[in-house]
């Protein structure tokens, strides 16, 4: 991905569009502003073998990655 003319590494994921993975995304994307937590690039709406999906784009962080996970 080339974003302004510099070349960065990115962190793609796909998750099933639903109430929960809209949440856990907006979630994501409010806590990055903090300095320890990947930004959220772009977040898009698809398809995925016929399932409807969000592909979200964040910054990539290298070492131990912890996706974000809800829990009730």
């Amino acid at each position: 991905m080339t974003l302004e003319g510099e070349k960065r590494r990115s962190s793609f994921y796909i998750l099933l569009d639903d109430r929960t993975a809209r949440h856990e995304v907006e979630l994501q994307f409010l806590a990055c502003q903090h300095p320890n937590v990947a930004r959220v690039v772009d977040v898009y709406e698809n398809l995925f073998r016929d399932a409807r999906c969000l592909f979200v784009v964040a910054e990539y962080m290298s070492g131990m990655q912890k996706p974000l996970t809800l829990t009730g």
